[in-house]
């Protein structure tokens, strides 16, 4: 597949969802692009996808419940979840913030103040929960879904932001990076990196990473926003930086591996997926895990070596969103399947579970 091709496909997925939002409430298919969030403790994982968010064990996959229990008219889930102090907090497709009882999904409160759809998660921090939203705003909601107050960017809001606990890095498609204080959303600094990020960024001790639609992975210092580094993504990148003791991966459009060091920006290695992706790599004790569009599941070592290749046993779909990984479990949402809209896997590449609703 070529790139001119592949990036098609993404804007016809994002045509998509802005149909289904404004179509029936037919149960037939995960049209959205689903986002998926997994609560340990709880051995939950949280699923957006459609006209609803489900709440599924992560050991068998069973339902627990899901919200709403009538699908909405016009109402699309596409950001993943957010755990949230007993909430989970989901942004629809049309332009709401929904809070949703993590134990018995009843609704708690809807936040209707934005003009335009929420594409990224939340983020959550000081009893803040941070919404972007495509229409040029930032959302801070404090926990009874009232406003505390809003910051106005210069173009739409694809990715999420991130937190320390007191401090907010919100990076947008204006070529942005804002930085501000999460109780007050006071201005600590904005740094314009020279390229639209579209994917969440990445936290670790003291830096920020960031992916661009410029080809170029940066590094960014929180304290001030001053760049570390920049470094060749050799490709658009439309997923997540995922970092782990001094090493960064960053997977590119065309499938390509990339992983960095965390101090310079120097090439470690490469690695090909052999597929187009936009899901971030997950980790876990013996490597990573990539999923590719082509429903192909990869397991790497920290070299870059592959350890295993299996491909989803399903009719039609697409892996389009980062899977999450909970007690030796690889959970993987399935975009645009009537047959599956979430496998399982265990960490040798055999598959566990999977989960289709009930109409």
């Amino acid at each position: 597949m070529t790139k001119k091709t592949f990036i098609l496909i993404i804007l016809a997925v994002l045509a998509v969802m802005l149909l289904s939002s404004c179509a029936g409430n037919a149960l037939a298919a995960a049209t959205s692009w689903p986002g998926i969030t997994a609560d340990p403790d709880a051995g939950i994982a949280y699923l957006s996808a459609g006209p609803h968010v489900f709440a599924l064990t992560t050991k068998n996959g069973t339902l627990v419940w899901r919200y709403p229990e009538t699908p909405a008219r016009n109402v699309t889930f596409y950001a993943a979840p957010t755990v949230a102090d007993g909430l989970i907090i989901a942004g629809d497709y049309r332009k709401s913030v929904h809070a949703i009882d993590a134990l018995d999904g009843r609704e708690a409160w809807i936040f209707a103040d934005a003009r335009d759809r929420f594409i990224a998660s939340a983020a959550f921090a000081s009893d803040t929960i941070i919404a972007p939203s495509a229409d040029f705003n930032i959302y801070a909601i404090n926990m009874n879904g009232n406003l505390n107050y809003k910051i106005e960017t210069n173009q739409i809001n694809w990715a999420s932001a991130v937190t320390d606990g007191s401090t907010v890095y919100a990076p947008s498609m204006d070529h942005n990076v804002y930085a501000f204080d999460a109780n007050s959303g006071n201005e600590r600094w904005v740094t314009n990196v020279g390229g639209a990020v579209a994917a969440a960024p990445a936290l670790d001790n003291g830096v920020f990473y960031i992916a661009t639609l410029g080809q170029e992975v940066i590094a960014l210092n929180t304290s001030d926003g001053s760049i570390r580094w920049r470094a060749d993504a050799e490709d658009y990148v439309w997923s997540a930086p995922s970092v782990k003791d001094g090493l960064l991966l960053v997977i590119n459009a065309s499938g390509t591996i990339l992983a960095l060091d965390t101090e310079n920006g120097s090439q470690l290695w490469t690695a090909t997926s052999g597929g187009n992706v936009t899901a971030s790599a997950a980790f876990y004790e013996d490597g990573f895990i990539v999923v590719t569009h082509n429903l192909d599941i990869i397991a790497l070592d920290f070299d870059g070596a592959k350890i295993w290749t299996r491909s989803a046993n399903i009719s039609a779909g697409s892996f389009t969103s980062t899977p999450v990984i909970v007690d030796d479990l690889i959970i993987i949402p399935v975009t645009q399947s009537a047959d599956k809209w979430v496998i399982a896997y265990d960490l040798n590449g055999n598959e566990v579970w999977s989960f289709t609703p009930e109409n």
